[in-house]
């Protein structure tokens, strides 16, 4: 997990793999070209240490596209076997507004389908042997058809 909030705005570097260098800091707004971005963060303290962070995005033409984010839990976040876990994303669109929580819907990719909703809480297959890693989806789909998708990964098992 990479966290920020000890770090000067000046040592936050954002870059993309299609745009390159794009700012710095942590609350930052850019524009970007259509296509398939990596979206990296490169965070680095006062002693020259750094660490970095990535997401993908698709960059899609037009103004009718919707777009959704994942609140909780975080990316990377770990969670024992029995645990009920708390999903809550939400989606926006340019025409529409907020998406309706019946727009959303939640995939795993170990366990499938997850659920429909602005939030929605699941016991995902985990393994007391070894780590279950699962990428998890949040999709919002407009009135017209369109998508967006976002995704975190999150661990099921040895937590210790």
């Amino acid at each position: 997990m990479l966290l920020v909030n000890h770090i000067a705005d000046g040592k936050l570097a954002w870059s993309s793999s299609l745009a390159g260098a794009l700012t710095t800091g942590a609350d930052v707004w850019v524009s970007l070209k259509e296509g398939k971005h990596t979206i990296t963060l490169t965070a680095t303290d006062d002693l020259g240490f750094s660490a970095q962070a990535s997401i993908s995005i698709n960059v899609q033409p037009g103004a009718d596209f919707p777009t959704v984010q994942i609140l909780s839990p975080q990316d990377n976040a770990s969670f024992g076997i029995d645990d009920t876990i708390d999903f809550n994303g939400q989606g926006t669109d340019p025409l529409e507004g907020i998406l309706a929580g019946s727009s959303l819907q939640w995939i795993s990719d170990k366990d499938g389908f997850l659920g429909k909703g602005n939030s929605i809480k699941v016991k995902l297959t985990g393994n007391k042997n070894a780590p279950v890693y699962h990428k998890i989806t949040l999709i919002g789909t407009n009135k017209a058809g369109k998508q967006a998708s976002i995704s975190i990964t999150v661990l099921v098992g040895m937590v210790g």
